[in-house]
Formats: structure tokens, sequence, C-alpha cells
């Protein structure tokens, strides 16, 4: 855990969440959920003011949820789905 971060976040994603992962630096998170609701597979966070920067991707299919993420550095976001597959998202 990141000694200078309060991590702490409230809000609601409107769907299940399966994982959650804080950037190398602590500036970002990234959330994936069960997309079996309102809510995309992926969204991506500002930690320091707790906003949305993207949900990722735009369109997808109901119920092809994020099952693990993990970043690579602080640009690079490995997220594995349901659908069997690894996206690697370029955050910048």
């Amino acid at each position: 855990m990141h000694d200078n971060c309060d991590c702490s976040w409230e809000g609601d994603i409107g769907d299940k969440i399966l994982c959650l992962s804080i950037s190398p630096t602590g500036q970002l998170f990234s959330v994936g959920t069960a997309a079996v609701r309102r809510a995309a597979p992926l969204h991506l966070y500002d930690l320091q003011t707790r906003t949305r920067l993207a949900t990722l991707p735009r369109e997808w299919k109901k119920g092809a949820g994020t099952l693990d993420l993990t970043w690579m550095n602080d640009n690079i976001l490995l997220a594995g789905s349901y659908d069997t597959s690894i996206r690697m998202w370029d955050v910048r």
C-alpha cells in the first residue's frame, strides 16, 4: 500500500465489482465489473480526485465481465475477461 495515499473511495458503479487494481504510483485505480447490469466491464479512476476518467470499452456484451486486472506500469493495464481474452489498454 502507498504510505501517502488515502485509498478509500465510495461510489456506485451499478454492478458487482469483481476486481480492483491500483497503479504502481497510486495515481490511478481500475475497477472490473461483472457487466450484467448497466455498468461497463472496466472503469478507470483518478485516486486523488476520485473522479472517473474512462469507461472501457465503449461497447460490450452483457455478462462479458472483467475477472482480473494488472498494471504493467502507470500507462499499461492488462484486463482478463470472461470471454477468455486478455486486453492491453494504454490509458494515457
